[in-house]
């Protein structure tokens, strides 16, 4: 009875919300929506929208020649761009495009609103933070968006909003939440959209005949819901949202060209819709987010959960507010398509389409751009059509840097081997801790295929200088690229970015540095250096290694012989060691008894680091030269932890740091060693064996520190770097 009284209670609010017509903000044609060209093909945005780059390795679209079958589908498709108001269609097979057109005003250099698409972009963004450590599906509204706080948006989870459940009011028939006259603000740039979904017209609960809705109960599409989620991912990553989309999004997709995503002046984005790209780039969204589906690890899960039903859409079409040819939604995807079965659909307002075929061993996609919606059934048969031809590849290619080859160099030796630059794969290990890993104890150490992205100079003349990069706790990240990659290549340096997280299933350690030793990242960086040796452009013996607080902590030890000695037997090394905010200043894992290698040591500090604090470092670094290191450093004024990158101040309440430790241990790399010399650096109080060292080291490590962007540090810090490349 009581499910009877709430599907009752949903068709009667969704008759109520058909009759509500009041405040219709998008266009209509003929009673259907609509997107006239004058929306839909935008070439410039306002000033304060940002303008979005291409990917430091975009991606190569492949074609070939259609099959028989193929062809006929194609000729279909061509019908109905002829006879329909269409603007592009695209069939593709994975990355290869069998089929692409565009129909006037349109054409390859337009720029394309995705209208609610956009939406599953936000999906996955939201993703990306997910498998960051940055939120969780089930985190609350409210304890990110305090502004929230004692308003029924705010008991709204993450997983409520991605499902477009979160129970909250649900003003306009048309999906939009705002009111004629703030829609005119918004045109003219004066409206915050936190203040729009945060104020109580909005934030309130949507009530049915009976009750008031709680989140999860149903799902209700509308605007609400992606640009809170928005705010959240800006808030709890202390990223703006477009650069969030630019670093999570267009650059590992591979973006070719440049495009616009809307943003108000505060930099608050329209998460419902506000990615403008060419059509290319838009199929390269669709290949990322195909490819995306098929890895293992916390990303794909996600994927494949977004793009399947999450959430009932209702089953009787004719109360359905939106989605009418949808039985379900995923995360800001439709599912459960009427006509054409395993697909998922990221849909826009006028008829903008991407279809994915979710069967893993089936990669067509369809993605179309209308100014009407009323004809797109006929696309949904197409795309039945299309997807029951057999796929002609069984797989999607990695991203790829352009360059003369864009295939995978997949490495399991130590020599070089297929393309010169782009996504290349070689064999590490995974080491439990650092001390199996010195000692070559391989009892618990798993082998691994570990990936990086190697991005060469313009115009190589003979053998260049490179620099392997470790990354920091949170992953791979833009400013690896649009920073250090760029400066370096401008400078004739070879830049190599290696992973070391994602292809052992990691999004981020920054609240929990316990899910893979460091050693791990340094394992990789010497295999890494390994097979750099080959490369016939780059010069081995002026390979560097930079990385930022986890990354730093690689370069670090990497400088030591015990330590390079497990994986590189001859008398291969670094070049030069450059760690930036490097972490375990505080906890000292020392492998200098013995060390012979004089390679110089550049290290960056920041003044104002309440997470890896300058002042243990320098203390640390003066202790070590005067054993015979060759370690300089720069403390740079007012620079915080993460002063190379783009974000806003943010203090991470549960980033760990060792900054209250002051323990020491001395490593030995002989067999049953043991826990080796341990002892307080600053007490002198011996800390004997595994267990008092494991006690000791979870009692001084604690939590909170600030990270944030500081040009100027950045300026100073790439202007050293490139100059001690030079000079060594």
């Amino acid at each position: 009875m009581k499910s009877h009284f709430n599907r009752l209670a949903t068709i009667f609010t969704m008759l109520a919300i058909s009759i509500n017509v009041a405040a219709q903000n998008n266009p209509l044609t003929d009673g259907n929506a609509a997107a006239p060209d004058e929306w839909l093909l935008v070439k410039k945005g306002n000033p304060w929208w940002y303008e979005t780059k291409p990917s430091p390795t975009p991606v190569q679209l492949q074609k070939r020649t259609p099959t028989a079958s193929e062809q006929a589908i194609i000729a279909k498709a061509r019908a109905l761009v002829a006879n329909r108001p269409a603007k592009a269609f695209v069939l593709m097979d994975g990355d290869t495009v069998l089929y692409s057109e565009t129909k006037a005003p349109a054409d390859a250099d337009s720029v394309f609103f995705g209208f609610s698409m956009g939406k599953t972009v936000t999906a996955m963004a939201v993703g990306q933070a997910i498998c960051a450590g940055k939120l969780k599906l089930d985190t609350r509204a409210s304890e990110v968006v305090p502004e929230l706080n004692g308003k029924a948006l705010g008991n709204a989870t993450v997983r409520d909003l991605l499902r477009m459940a979160s129970g909250a009011a649900d003003p306009n028939p048309d999906s939009s939440v705002w009111t004629p006259d703030q829609f005119k603000e918004w045109g003219r740039g004066n409206l915050n959209l936190v203040n729009l979904v945060t104020e109580d017209r909005i934030a309130k609960a949507a009530r049915g005949v009976f009750s008031e809705y709680k989140p999860g109960e149903v799902t209700s599409y509308k605007s609400t819901d992606p640009i809170l989620l928005g705010v959240m991912v800006s808030r709890a990553t202390g990223t703006v949202w477009s650069q969030w989309i630019q670093e999570q999004i267009l650059n590992p997709m591979g973006a070719a060209k440049p495009g616009l995503y809307v943003q108000d002046r505060q930099q608050n984005g329209l998460a419902d819709s506000g990615l403008r790209m060419r059509l290319e780039d838009w199929m390269r969204f669709a290949v990322w987010v195909k490819r995306s589906s098929k890895e293992s690890g916390c990303f794909g899960d996600y994927v494949r959960a977004a793009i399947s039903t999450q959430i009932s859409n209702g089953s009787n079409p004719s109360t359905r507010k939106m989605g009418k040819l949808f039985g379900g939604y995923g995360y800001f995807t439709w599912t459960e398509n009427s006509i054409v079965p395993n697909t998922a659909w990221a849909s826009g307002w006028g008829g903008q389409r991407i279809g994915w075929n979710t069967d893993p061993n089936n990669n067509r996609m369809v993605i179309t751009f209308s100014n009407v919606e009323s004809w797109m059934p006929d696309v949904y048969e197409l795309s039945k059509g299309w997807n029951s031809t057999p796929s002609q590849v069984a797989a999607i290619k990695p991203a790829a840097q352009k360059s003369t080859s864009v295939a995978t160099t997949s490495n399991s030796g130590t020599s070089w081997q297929g393309p010169l630059s782009g996504r290349v794969e070689f064999d590490s290990i995974t080491p439990p801790d650092r001390w199996q890993f010195v000692r070559k104890v391989m009892e618990n150490t798993k082998p691994v295929k570990v990936s990086g992205d190697l991005l060469m100079p313009r115009n190589v003349n003979g053998k260049v200088p490179a620099v392997l990069i470790s990354h920091d706790s949170g992953g791979v990240s833009a400013k690896l690229y649009d920073v250090w990659a760029k400066e370096l290549n401008n400078a004739g340096v070879a830049v190599f970015i290696i992973d070391s997280f994602k292809p052992r299933g990691i999004g981020s350690t920054t609240n929990d540095q316990g899910q893979v030793s460091v050693t791990a990242d340094v394992a990789d960086a010497l295999y890494g250096l390994k097979l750099l040796a080959t490369h016939p452009q780059i010069d081995a013996k002026r390979i560097f290694h930079m990385g930022g607080s986890r990354g730093g902590t690689a370069v670090f030890e990497t400088y030591w012989d015990m330590v390079r000695k497990a994986v590189i037997t001859d008398d291969l090394k670094f070049a030069g060691h450059i760690p930036l905010y490097q972490g375990n200043c505080n906890t000292r894992f020392r492998f200098d008894r013995g060390n012979t290698n004089k390679a110089p040591m550049l290290a960056f500090l920041g003044g104002a680091d309440d997470g890896t604090p300058a002042d243990a470092c320098v203390a640390y670094y003066t202790e070590l030269n005067r054993a015979g290191a060759n370690i300089k450093w720069k403390v740079l004024p007012g620079a915080h932890h993460g002063f190379d990158g783009s974000s806003q101040q943010t203090y991470h309440a549960q980033g760990v740091t060792a900054k209250n430790c002051s323990i020491e241990v001395f490593l030995t790399d002989v067999k049953g060693g043991g826990l080796g010399e341990a002892r307080d650096y600053k007490t002198g109080a011996a800390i004997n064996g595994f267990a008092e060292w494991n006690k000791a080291f979870s009692a001084c490590n604690s939590r909170g520190f600030t990270a944030a962007a500081n040009s100027s540090a950045r300026d100073q810090a790439v202007k050293e770097v490139l100059a001690f490349v030079k000079e060594n």
